[in-house]
């Protein structure tokens, strides 16, 4: 059977809170996590764009949805808001245990992470110790806050390689154990190819997850986009119109205990965002 071949990838879908995890089981049945330790602490490093990637002309340009709209006002709007880093961590590690992936799942081992963002979910992972950790963000502001949270690390960590293109252009030598893409795909043809491109990434016996946002999740968040869309000044600036939804939903959000982002953004995000329904 050729390696290429559909049934090289053997699916076994799970689904644990918003998350969905594809394992390719099909392939060299001996690799086992966590069976190389060690991390390589240092700076991290960028690597540039590649040149030529070939990309398929049905993507959207760079000057399409929302990197976009982050590009045109210098925004990366997901960052956490947290007390210390000891806390966010529990909260990371406690997900990736309902998935099936302790921390010494990331021990020793190839990690991928796309549309990275603010980068301090990678940190996480990062201290785990990957052999290899690549991150990709094109978003320059997201960039600016990933250099920030790791040079302000100070736990033994992986450092990782940061990849500056769009995932379209990206390419790796080899593949992943373990590849990881949060709050970014949806169901919009041109990213249905992208999850594929995703999944050949993963190794035999590796493991994708990826986020899956439920109709019973989604629903509230559009109602509170309507309202915001018929109350906020549009011909007002973008700093005046995120303040105006700040106030005028700040005490809805201060209900929500377990908010990590700060209302500011979320406001940008979700609600002033035109590509936040796509």
């Amino acid at each position: 059977m050729p390696e290429s071949g559909i049934m090289r990838k053997q699916i076994s879908a799970a689904l644990a809170g918003q998350f969905g995890i594809y394992y390719n089981n099909f392939g060299d049945a001996t690799r086992r996590f966590g069976l190389h330790a060690g991390a390589n602490a240092g700076s991290m490093s960028q690597v540039a764009a590649p040149k030529d990637q070939g990309l398929i002309k049905a993507f959207p340009a760079p000057d399409s949805g929302h990197l976009a709209y982050y590009r045109q006002h210098g925004i990366s709007p997901v960052r956490y808001a947290y007390a210390e880093l000891a806390s966010h961590f529990e909260r990371r590690d406690s997900l990736y245990r309902s998935l099936g992936l302790p921390a010494v799942a990331f021990r020793g081992v190839r990690v991928l992470e796309v549309a990275a963002g603010s980068g301090q979910n990678s940190l996480y992972v990062a201290a785990c110790g990957p052999a290899a950790y690549d991150l990709v963000e094109p978003n320059p502001a997201g960039q600016q806050d990933i250099r920030a949270v790791y040079a302000g690390l100070s736990l033994a960590h992986t450092a990782p390689r940061l990849h500056t293109d769009r995932f379209e252009a990206f390419s790796a030598d080899g593949r992943y154990d373990i590849v990881l893409c949060e709050n970014w795909l949806g169901s919009l043809p041109h990213e249905l190819v992208l999850i594929r491109k995703l999944a050949d990434f993963v190794a035999p016996g590796g493991v994708l997850v990826i986020t899956i946002v439920p109709p019973s999740g989604f629903f509230p968040n559009i109602v509170r986009k309507l309202i915001a869309l018929r109350a906020v000044d549009r011909a007002a600036p973008f700093g005046r119109q995120v303040a105006q939804l700040v106030q005028m939903f700040g005490p809805h959000l201060s209900t929500i205990a377990d908010m990590t982002r700060s209302h500011a953004d979320w406001v940008k995000d979700c609600l002033l965002n035109p590509h936040y329904l796509n």
